[in-house]
């Protein structure tokens, strides 16, 4: 399309590539679904997707966003530094949000700007975890080094549900337990909550090392984080118990400090920073603001929100890209009211997001005025 703009057809083009890949991998199963202009919201539309999708329809789904001012309640970079610059010894960030915003990326950018501040570790207890396709490198359950001042490491769920078992139940060896409280206790530890539990363990251990300047955590899906933070009081009162014999009332009382500390860190503005990733679309953005209500039921303030893929006005000046871009500055003016909390712009890249310098590209995006500082 003669009208499209530089960043639209760089994404066109790199999207050719991998049709082609997908359609020689799979010839007999391949079918092409084209971007809309419009949202696929509504009866109607979802009506006029199926179509498209399943009859081969020649329709476009449109809708009419009036927008046409670009946003202006984007807060300066210069905010989202005082949000994730130490207080302390160390600083925690944590990013978190439904699957598919872009985390990952966004992790990776900022660990590596905070890399030139101080020693950082990135850390990502997503299964689905892309952090080592993302840097290029390879990031495994062993802390490694990706550059100068900047290391990774991926908190494997199988591997440490494992070492977290060999823990517990080495414990209970040495102190000399009997069989059947054993057998017991490698019941209880095929509870769902023991991986969660485990991943939590090994996370506690990494940030009550003391050894880092900046922590950045690059986490799963928003309930994961959730369930990493609500399950491990009553899942460790019942280890605890079965260990020592003690009633409940006793296992309350003497619950795992390490595991209490790292959420009285995660609790704590001056220790920790969450950030919430989203993007402007309807979606996203209400999914995003019932994840900052459930985060404050368990005591955790999000303290800024990083808004993915966001259109400049430059590259949309027709078309289908000025649709798209109409349609962005609706929802960004939706969530300035949803969410009260300062808002941060993450352009969209003309290119895949892959290796160091792709990554330190978007890092200068997002902090523009503090990189030549």
């Amino acid at each position: 399309d003669s009208n499209e703009s530089d960043i639209f057809s760089k994404l066109s083009g790199m999207q050719q590539l991998y049709i082609k890949k997908l359609s020689e991998e799979f010839p007999d199963n391949f079918h092409l679904v084209p971007l809309q202009a419009g949202e696929i919201k509504g009866l109607d539309n979802i009506t006029a997707f199926g179509e498209i999708i399943y009859e081969n329809a020649q329709k476009t789904i449109h809708q009419p966003f009036k927008e046409s001012k670009p946003f202006v309640g984007f807060s300066d970079p210069q905010d989202l530094l005082k949000i994730i610059e130490k207080k302390k010894d160390e600083r925690i960030v944590v990013l978190t949000g439904k699957g598919g915003v872009g985390k990952t990326v966004i992790s990776c950018a900022l660990a590596s700007y905070l890399s030139q501040k101080g020693k950082t570790l990135l850390v990502t207890t997503d299964p689905a975890a892309h952090i080592g396709q993302v840097l290029e490198k390879n990031v495994s359950y062993d802390i490694s080094q990706i550059k100068e001042g900047l290391f990774a490491v991926n908190i494997d769920q199988k591997e440490a549900v494992i070492e977290y078992e060999k823990i517990i139940l080495d414990d209970a060896k040495v102190n000399g337990y009997s069989d059947e409280l054993l057998a017991s206790l490698e019941e209880e530890l095929e509870s769902p909550c023991t991986e969660e539990i485990a991943i939590f363990e090994k996370f506690a251990a990494i940030l009550t090392t003391g050894k880092w300047d900046y922590i950045v955590l690059d986490t799963a899906p928003t309930g994961h984080t959730l369930r990493l933070l609500e399950l491990p009081f009553e899942y460790q009162k019942q280890i605890d118990m079965k260990l020592k014999g003690q009633t409940k009332e006793d296992a309350s009382v003497n619950k795992n400090s390490k595991i209490q500390e790292v959420i009285r860190k995660l609790q704590n503005p001056d220790d920790t920073s969450f950030l919430l990733v989203s993007y402007p679309e309807f979606t996203p953005i209400y999914e995003s603001y019932r994840a900052l209500l459930d985060l404050e039921r368990v005591g955790i303030n999000i303290q800024g929100i990083m808004l993915n893929q966001v259109l400049k006005q430059s590259d949309c000046l027709e078309g289908f890209a000025l649709e798209r871009w109409k349609m962005q500055q609706h929802y960004l003016s939706i969530a300035a009211g949803l969410y009260h909390k300062p808002l941060f712009m993450v352009p969209l890249q003309s290119d895949e997001i892959i290796g160091l310098k792709a990554v330190d590209h978007l890092q200068q995006d997002v902090f523009e005025t503090l990189t030549t500082k």
